[in-house]
């Protein structure tokens, strides 16, 4: 899909710079909705829903933005984290306490390395799914929504900050690999 990207979307990063936009949907104080769902090719009140909650939002169209914006897809999940705020964890449904301390310790960089420290089918069942599913999603994070992302986050035990990092730095990756290899 190409993105129709309008010269005023450029307005948007010196304003998250200067602390004028501090969550998501903060850039449409500054950018009309319209535009941006016109540009993305959906109709504006099925985005204006999606920018409210952001739960159905799924990661490549949170991507597709970034790039509309000119942002990196951390900055623009930092400001989605912002707005989600803090995650409801209750203790008793953490099923992966372990997952933080080795976040916040360096050793889980990226959404994916998780499959190492833990059993995928415990990861199926914040993803909604089986096995394979599970994989799949957490593989490939761009097909995950917002909403699957969290459960993992509530599952873990991380904050919506630490999860939505974890993603950004496996897109990077991603991205980095395709690079790399695309060169002759």
């Amino acid at each position: 899909m190409l993105l129709q990207r309008d010269p005023r979307f450029e307005t948007i990063k010196p304003m998250m710079r200067e602390g004028k936009i501090k969550t998501f949907s903060d850039i449409f104080r500054h950018v009309k909705i319209t535009m941006v769902a016109r540009s993305l090719g959906k109709r504006t009140e099925r985005f204006k829903e999606l920018v409210e909650t952001l739960n159905d939002f799924y990661i490549r169209e949170l991507v597709m933005i970034a790039h509309l914006f000119g942002l990196t897809v951390e900055e623009t999940f930092q400001l989605v984290a912002r707005q989600l705020g803090d995650i409801d964890i209750i203790e008793e449904e953490v099923q992966l306490a372990g997952i933080g301390p080795l976040v916040n310790d360096g050793k889980i960089r990226m959404l994916s390395d998780i499959l190492r420290y833990s059993e995928l089918a415990r990861l199926a069942e914040p993803l909604g799914g089986n096995r394979s599913r599970a994989k799949k999603l957490i593989e490939n994070v761009e097909d995950m929504q917002v909403k699957r992302l969290l459960n993992v986050a509530r599952y873990c035990g991380l904050s919506a900050a630490q999860i939505f990092s974890l993603v950004a730095a496996q897109i990077e990756e991603k991205n980095h690999h395709v690079k790399t290899r695309s060169r002759p």
